[in-house]
Formats: structure tokens, sequence, C-alpha cells
């Protein structure tokens, strides 16, 4: 397994971490095998009371990209894993591990990406508004352009 990308956008730090693929693009991504999306909110790391579900803290899910969704989900069933959310079109799944997590399981294929944002506010963040008031409160560039928010506008003086 190797890093792809590793992104540290203030409140949020995010990894991507790749297994061994034959084929990838231009941006590093691989078109076979599968990814990982390492997701963690900072500061959360020694408190004795954080669960999945608090709100906007630590470990929210574990996001892996795999090269068939459907297959996948047929497997998880199989195994009598409790799926949270499957996709009409089988190319986003979220499960639940044996510790309670959420698992999102993604297709490879990156313009699929782009419904995600809905399916995470629905089903892994689960009223996680407060969320964007931190990432607000933050001003980091990074984060804002992540979570898809403009970033204040600067008069000059």
């Amino acid at each position: 397994m190797s890093v792809v990308r590793e992104a540290d956008m203030g409140a949020i730090v995010k990894v991507w971490l790749r297994l061994p693929a034959d084929n990838k693009d231009d941006d590093g991504f691989s078109t076979s095998g599968s990814m990982f999306e390492l997701v963690q909110r900072k500061g959360t790391e020694d408190q004795p009371d954080f669960s999945v579900k608090a709100q906007g803290g630590g470990l929210s899910h574990l996001c892996i990209s795999v090269p068939d969704v459907h297959a996948a989900v047929h497997r998880l069933r199989h195994l009598d894993v409790e799926l949270i959310y499957v996709s009409p079109k089988h190319d986003v799944a979220v499960a639940r591990d044996p510790d309670g997590y959420a698992v999102q399981l993604i297709s490879q294929e990156l313009d699929k990406h782009e419904q995600l944002a809905e399916v995470c506010r629905e089903v892994v963040l689960d009223g996680a508004e407060n969320a964007r008031e931190v990432i607000e409160k933050d001003n980091n560039p990074l984060t804002l352009e992540e979570a898809g928010v403009a970033p204040p506008s600067v008069t000059p003086q």
C-alpha cells in the first residue's frame, strides 16, 4: 500500500492510500485496485467520550474505492454485513464495520463522486451540521474549497 496524496486542511486531515494496481491516471489515482481515503478531525484523539456519532469529531468514516461496487455489495450481503445505504445505481454503498464505524464504498470512476456529497450528508455524517460552522470558523482556504464553501471576500484597504 502506498500514499497517493495527503492534505492538511486545518481542522481536517485527509490521506489517500492505494493498493498496488497496474494502471494509474495522471492524477495518481488508480484505475484498478482499491484506494482508502482516511479522514480525521484534529483534536479529538484524546477525547475519552468520542464516538462515531459525535458531531464532526474524530474519524467520521472510512471510504474505499473499489472497481465494482455492485460486486462488493453482493459479497457483503453474502457475509451478513450490515448495509446502511446502497445507491440505486450501485455506485455508492455504506456499510457498518464490527466497531460501528461507517465504511463507504465508492466507484473508482471519479466522475461519479459528485453525487457523494448528498449521500455523505444524509448517511455518514448523520446530523453533523456544525461541521460546516467549524470549517467556516477555521477559515482555511483548502478546507473551505473541499467543503464547497466560498471563502469570505477580502476588501482592500
